[in-house]
Parts: structure tokens; sequence; C-alpha cells
């Protein structure tokens, strides 16, 4: 399995909506953008529509 490969199946999904983020398990959260804490990973349009009105 190459890297990309590698990158490519551990990629984190949305949380609320399932869909697959940019970000691989191995990014600490503190590095990622739409990270909710005690909820998970989310994507920018999830993210977007929790938490900007």
């Amino acid at each position: 399995m190459t890297k990309t490969d590698k990158q490519n199946c551990c990629m984190e999904k949305c949380v609320i909506c399932g869909k697959e983020t940019e970000y691989s398990y191995d990014v600490p959260i503190n590095e990622r953008k739409y990270y909710s804490e005690g909820a998970g990973q989310l994507c920018e349009k999830c993210y977007i529509k929790l938490y900007v009105k």
C-alpha cells in the first residue's frame, strides 16, 4: 500500500453527514479546521450550519 493509498483509506468523515473530510486520522485535532470537541470532525458545510448564523 502506498502512502497515498493509506492516506485516502484513513480519512476522517463528518460525524453529521458522513462526507469524507480533508483530514486523515493522524492529524492532531488542534491542527484541524471544523473539529468540534466532544462531537468530532465536521465538514465545512455542517460546521457552518451549526456554528455560523
